[in-house]
């Protein structure tokens, strides 16, 4: 299977879809998104505001040489990272976009593209926003939730599972 980065995504996103989408959002393939949830949450976001919303982490590299994910000094000399949304899910306002297109042309590329994108988004002083409606790994999500429109979108979705369980999703209109 074929895996676009979310840097990818939003240069494609900035040049094909500028004068299009006003709110996009970012998902893997893996990811179950509630259409309905999701577009009562866009409704109310200004696209013309700076948006950098989901599942947020507020971490530190890994050190350790023989982590899968190791991060040396060399590569990277601070001690945390700025607060950044998983890769899987992102929402970001069209102002967003386009600031973070403009600034993948002037900032060294991270090896981790959802660190980078906090990275970036501190650079140009865009806040990323907890959305606890993105559910990241953190807790079973069971149709209840999916009919309440308590998630927008959670990970760890096989195709079968996406397929079967996608119209719990809908039965909340």
């Amino acid at each position: 299977m074929f895996a676009v980065s979310p840097l990818h995504r939003i240069r494609i996103s900035f040049q094909e879809q500028v004068s299009i989408a006003q709110i996009c959002i970012l998902v893997d393939d893996d990811y179950m998104v509630n259409v309905i949830s999701l577009l009562r949450l866009v409704s109310k976001k200004d696209p013309s505001k700076p948006l950098y919303e989901g599942w947020m982490f507020d971490t530190t590299p890994f050190r350790f040489r023989f982590h899968k994910h190791a991060v040396s000094l060399a590569m990277y000399p601070f001690d945390r990272y700025p607060p950044y949304i998983t890769a899987g899910a992102v929402l970001l306002s069209h102002n967003s976009v386009a600031q973070f297109h403009h600034a993948i042309q002037c900032v060294k590329i991270y090896p981790y593209d959802d660190v980078y994108a906090g990275i970036l988004a501190y650079l140009l002083r865009i806040p990323p926003t907890h959305n606890k409606a993105f559910v990241f790994w953190s807790r079973h999500v069971n149709k209840e939730d999916w009919i309440r429109g308590d998630v927008i979108a959670a990970h760890g979705y096989s195709p079968s599972q996406l397929i079967e369980e996608f119209p719990s999703t809908m039965q909340n209109s």
